[in-house]
């Protein structure tokens, strides 16, 4: 479904098939067809194999025969390092070392032809990038080599788990849906995507469509292109809240200190009306999401609260750069917002402003003023770039 989602999006079969011959390997046959799922239009690639291709190979097998092709070195890395990742997963889970891994159904010659499509159809489209949602675990049972299996299959299951990929379960009401997610499809995603939301301008849409056409959900694999922002987003912040309504000034000042001295992005307290109509204080603390615990113990510890809430945060941030500027008062740091490659702003920094006031016994505004001013005429002396 990777590679049909790419075809419809309008990468070149004969394209595709010219990088395919490369890995000089025979036994199997591209049949590509237009069609629907669930009234949505789309691609559905099939691979049809022969005799030769129906042949079951070996991890090791594949590598060799990615190795001894003249495909490009980094497209056989990200190859090599999928087919690991399936190595590894069908050894835990029978239990037997990589070398001795029987690979069943995943041996046969159009497993190679997914990983390596997949990898080539994104170059070939040039996506320098491949984001994710989390994926969906399927429910009921499929029918294997194996005998009957639940859904995700165990090799499934253990993808997910060694390469950290987030995942949902289908709604409780639904039919059993069978296998959504294939062992090849979780380990492609899992060693080349970013599981994460960018904020982009969509370019373009193709559909993958899924061999099977369920009445209860549309077999489509969707893939957007487009232009990722400016902004980012950084998914991997914290948001820590408490409640407190029985502490002194004194400790919220000390307790607000403190968690910025152990690392958080931002603290801001709230007045809030609490239960028994009585006032208190809304302590909410933005963290790294790996300093969670660290600041979590810090205020069960200090405060008089008996817990906290947590919840993840999208924070999207502007791009900017920090220059030093040269006014009348000396040199201060002045940090400029950057949207869509311009400046469109420029912000004294506080603590250089309050240094430059000092030294030269003039007040807060005035240095802000006057370095607010050369920025705006860009006379800098050097530039510091912030990441």
């Amino acid at each position: 479904m990777l590679i049909a989602s790419m075809l419809d999006l309008g990468l070149s079969v004969e394209d595709l098939k010219t990088y395919l011959r490369r890995l000089d390997v025979r036994g199997f046959e591209l049949s590509i067809v237009k069609s629907k799922r669930a009234g949505m239009s789309g691609t559905h690639l099939d691979v049809i194999l022969d005799h030769e291709g129906s042949e079951v190979r070996s991890i090791k097998n594949f590598v060799t025969i990615l190795e001894a092709s003249d495909i490009p070195d980094d497209v056989k890395d990200d190859c090599v390092r999928i087919f690991n990742l399936i190595g590894k997963a069908e050894s835990n889970v029978h239990g037997v070392p990589e070398g001795n891994v029987h690979l069943h159904e995943l041996g046969t010659i159009d497993t190679l032809i997914d990983v390596v499509g997949v990898i080539a159809g994104l170059r070939l489209l040039k996506i320098d990038k491949l984001y994710c949602s989390s994926l969906p675990m399927g429910s009921g049972t499929v029918k294997t080599q194996h005998g009957l299996l639940p859904v995700p299959v165990p090799a499934t299951a253990e993808i997910f788990k060694l390469a950290n990929i987030p995942v949902h379960p289908v709604a409780s009401s639904s039919p059993a849906t069978g296998e959504m997610v294939t062992p090849t499809g979780a380990a492609i995603l899992g060693s080349i995507a970013e599981f994460s939301q960018p904020v982009f301008t969509i370019d373009d849409t193709g559909c993958g469509l899924g061999t099977k056409n369920p009445e209860t959900y549309p077999n489509v694999l969707t893939l957007v292109t487009g232009v990722v922002e400016s902004s980012e987003i950084d998914p991997k912040l914290t948001l820590i809240e408490t409640n407190i309504d029985d502490s002194t000034g004194e400790t919220l000042g000390y307790v607000f200190d403190q968690v910025l001295s152990l690392g958080a992005r931002d603290v801001w307290m709230t007045p809030v009306q609490m239960k028994k109509n009585r006032p208190g204080v809304q302590i909410s603390v933005l963290v790294d999401s790996e300093l969670m615990d660290l600041v979590i113990q810090f205020l069960l510890k200090e405060t008089s609260t008996f817990g906290v809430r947590t919840r993840g945060i999208q924070r999207v941030e502007a791009e900017r750069t920090i220059r030093n500027v040269q006014c009348e008062y000396g040199t201060g740091r002045v940090k400029f917002k950057i949207i869509d490659e311009r400046e469109i702003s420029a912000h004294p920094e506080y603590e250089d402003c309050k240094r430059l006031a000092y030294e030269n016994q003039v007040t807060l505004r005035q240095v802000y003023e006057s370095l607010l001013k050369k920025a705006s005429l860009k006379e800098t002396t050097g530039s510091l770039h912030i990441d």
